[in-house]
């Protein structure tokens, strides 16, 4: 990689920061909610966008057809690795979607990720509008699904970690285990990352 696998700001759930004070020196992807970064030059935003006439045959479905105009230089290497933090997530954990927020001089904008691509918001002025400071209130109140969370997956309890270790010889050594509940039954499985 050519940079630090490591957001300027690693955000973890307050529960998740006081299981884990190491956390606040060394950050876990596996255990992160989302990231925040920093840029402070305005060609460092990726996805200035252009509006432009579609060279489609047949009319957009959407009312405005804007292409993305993805940056070059370090626009570019902003957008791999915003790409890689959230894939570093949402490869750790078991997620159907996480968030970044880009703070590019006095702008802002929101990034939803899951596997099968990113939505970008519009920029804005994160000090004249809401949009940001609304995000991380609901965000902060929402349940684990509407963070991106796979609610039928969840932590071990002892109980669990001790039946399957004690049953199933692989697991003996296995630090972390999770849950997973399907079709209204439970299977004890290896975490992504340990």
């Amino acid at each position: 990689m050519g940079f630090s696998p490591m957001p300027d700001c690693t955000v973890f759930r307050r529960d998740v920061a006081n299981r884990n004070p190491e956390l606040k020196t060394k950050p876990d992807n596996s255990l992160a909610e989302f990231s925040i970064e920093f840029k402070a030059t305005a060609s460092h935003d990726p996805f200035g966008t252009t509006p432009t006439p579609s060279s489609r045959t047949r009319p957009s479905p959407y009312p405005e057809d804007v292409f993305m105009s993805l940056g070059t230089g370090k626009a570019s290497q902003v957008l791999g690795q915003m790409t890689a933090y959230a894939m570093l997530i949402l490869g750790t954990q078991y997620r159907t979607h996480t968030f970044t927020v880009l703070i590019v001089k006095d702008i802002a904008r929101l990034i939803r990720w899951d596997r099968g691509g990113a939505v970008v918001t519009e920029s804005f002025p994160y000090n004249d509008q809401p949009y940001l400071l609304n995000f991380l209130f609901r965000y902060n109140h929402a349940d684990l699904g509407k963070c991106g969370h796979d609610v039928t997956v969840r932590d071990s309890t002892d109980t669990e970690r001790q039946d399957a270790q004690t049953t199933v010889d692989e697991l003996k050594d296995v630090k972390r285990l999770v849950t997973v509940s399907m079709l209204q039954q439970d299977y004890v499985i290896c975490a992504p990352c340990p």
